[in-house]
């Protein structure tokens, strides 16, 4: 999300507010015209962070208040409970965004810290290039860190995911959800690249300082794409969050 959609988005929830609390009265085309933009912006966020209810929301939201061709009509009441709903959901979306990210990248500097620099090299720390250009750059999608082990020259890719907690799915099982396009896309990486990729989640407690730590090769996740990890199948691979993480070896809690 660049800055100018960020500053366009929170423009329209003011207008937004403004609106829905019957302060501005007045012909809103122009407010119209600022969240029907927004939307489309927000809408190609969506499409790009692959979150499909929030690209069918931000689609719904520019359908209805698109400017010029009026493809619905409603009654003042009904166009200030709209405006109301939508700069709701426009500050959601904005907030989660933003919050996601910083919880992934101070999880990310907690992750490296635990990768002594005697025994890990980094080799590559994939930075969001995206938020800083008007394009997408395609290396934002590669694993968060490239590690080699000093001793050994043993390279892995290093993916990071912090949860504030397991959640439980509609089948009862308790884990962590794993997106099947990110299983597919690490996977294909590891592949291409052909080095080792590992996903550490951290769950609990705080991106700083997550309660629990397991580290797990892409390939034990196979059968869990598009499904919920079970908590008790990650055991397996929990680390001992008080000491110095390894990768290349078997090691669990201690």
């Amino acid at each position: 999300m660049t800055l100018g959609t960020k500053v366009l988005s929170l423009i329209s929830i003011v207008l937004l507010i403004t609106l829905a609390s019957g302060v501005l009265t007045m012909d809103f085309a122009l407010a119209k015209f600022v969240v029907f933009i927004s939307s489309c912006y927000l809408a190609v966020v969506a499409w790009r962070t692959k979150e499909k209810m929030w690209l069918v929301f931000f689609v719904a939201v520019a359908l209805i208040f698109l400017p010029v061709i009026k493809l619905f009509s409603f009654s003042y009441a009904v166009w200030r409970t709209a405006d109301a709903i939508v700069a709701a959901g426009f500050a959601f979306f904005i907030y989660r965004y933003y919050d996601g990210y910083r919880k992934g990248s101070a999880f990310e500097k907690f992750v490296a810290s635990r990768l002594l620099p005697e025994e890990w090299a980094i080799e590559d720390w994939t930075k969001d290039k995206s938020r800083g250009l008007k394009r997408h750059v395609e290396s934002d999608m590669n694993p968060d860190l490239t590690v080699r082990n000093v001793s050994t020259g043993k390279r892995f890719a290093v993916e990071c995911k912090f949860r504030s907690r397991f959640w439980k799915d509609n089948e009862g099982i308790t884990g962590i959800f794993w997106k099947a396009y990110n299983h597919d896309f690490y996977r294909n990486y590891g592949d291409k690249e052909n080095i080792k990729v590992k996903i550490v989640f951290g769950v609990g407690g705080n991106p700083k300082n997550p309660s629990r730590l397991f580290v797990v090769p892409i390939e034990s996740l196979e059968e869990y794409k598009g499904k919920n990890i079970p908590a008790q199948y990650l055991q397996k691979f929990e680390k001992d969050i008080k000491i110095p993480l390894t990768l290349d070896n078997p090691q669990t809690k201690v």
